[in-house]
């Protein structure tokens, strides 16, 4: 190769390399247009919220009386939860956009009223409000202990449903349950206590089946040893089923019912637990 087309090569690679300056306007060209589509978008968002808070087509009306619900307001899903306190906790959206209604939030706070087990708020535009509301499933009166009486007075009671999480519900006035009476369980006992309670309860009744049917009271005070109560030759008799193989023991009482309350006419109480044995408690003695 002569001098001439190596001093060529040279110049057309030199030629060929990047401009440092060109390379710095060009990202700085492109970054402007980044910035300002950006920004550009930016105003957009903000002029659409701003439209969406002020423009009155958005706005949730208030009832046309005060304390009445909006009449965009539409809950659906509601036969014992208290509706009243449901609707009072969309007051504060009223006569606002439907923008600012805080869905989350309202959805926090209708989990927390009785009977409530899920909730949906859904804005539906351009000014409703749809609430799908999901009840409990109550399981079982919950017979509960209102505390410490007189020694010469009655222990005190008050009733309410109990749902398969261990949660307590208000009794609605007008419906009506057929359901097993529960013992053993008090409003102050944590929530966790009371599913494992009645976690163990519905284990029994679904084994037990229809013989069920009879029981006037379960005794959940200790999980792992259930207590019936139920009518047996003229007279209320409790029964010790344990924690397992409700249907057999109870089963192997029935069998032999009139022999042993012949037998043993002043117990009122009788222990399942043990294989092939029932033992007498309370006013009798002995085995069976």
């Amino acid at each position: 190769m002569t001098a001439a087309s190596q001093t060529g090569s040279r110049r057309a690679a030199k030629a060929a390399q990047p401009n440092p300056a060109m390379m710095w306007l060009k990202y700085l060209l492109i970054a402007s247009f980044i910035a300002a589509a950006a920004f550009a978008g930016m105003l957009a968002v903000e002029q659409t919220e701003q439209l969406l808070v002020r423009d009155a087509r958005f706005t949730v009306p208030a009832g046309e009386v005060r304390g009445e619900p909006s009449p965009n307001l539409k809950v659906e899903g509601v036969a014992h939860a208290p509706l009243d306190q449901i609707v009072r906790l969309f007051e504060k959206d009223y006569s606002r956009s439907l923008y600012l209604l805080p869905h989350q939030e309202r959805r926090r706070q209708l989990l927390a009223v009785n009977w409530v087990k899920d909730a949906t708020v859904s804005r539906v535009w351009p000014n409703h409000v749809h609430v799908r509301i999901t009840e409990r499933l109550p399981v079982a009166f919950a017979q509960l202990p209102t505390g410490a009486t007189a020694p010469d007075e009655p222990p005190s009671f008050e009733v309410a449903l109990i749902d398969a999480d261990g949660v307590l519900l208000a009794p609605p006035k007008s419906a009506r349950f057929t359901l097993p009476v529960v013992t053993g369980l008090r409003r102050e006992m944590p929530e966790n206590d009371r599913r494992e309670r009645i976690y163990h309860v519905l284990r029994m009744l679904k084994d037990t089946g229809e013989l069920s049917k009879d029981f006037s009271e379960i005794d959940a005070g200790d999980p792992e040893n259930l207590k019936v109560t139920r009518m047996a030759g003229g007279k209320a008799v409790v029964l010790v089923l344990g924690n397992r193989q409700f249907k057999t023991r109870l089963e192997g009482f029935l069998s032999r019912q009139a022999e042993i309350l012949r037998r043993l006419p002043k117990a009122h109480a009788f222990d399942l637990r043990i294989e092939d044995r029932i033992t007498a408690m309370g006013d009798g003695s002995g085995s069976e």
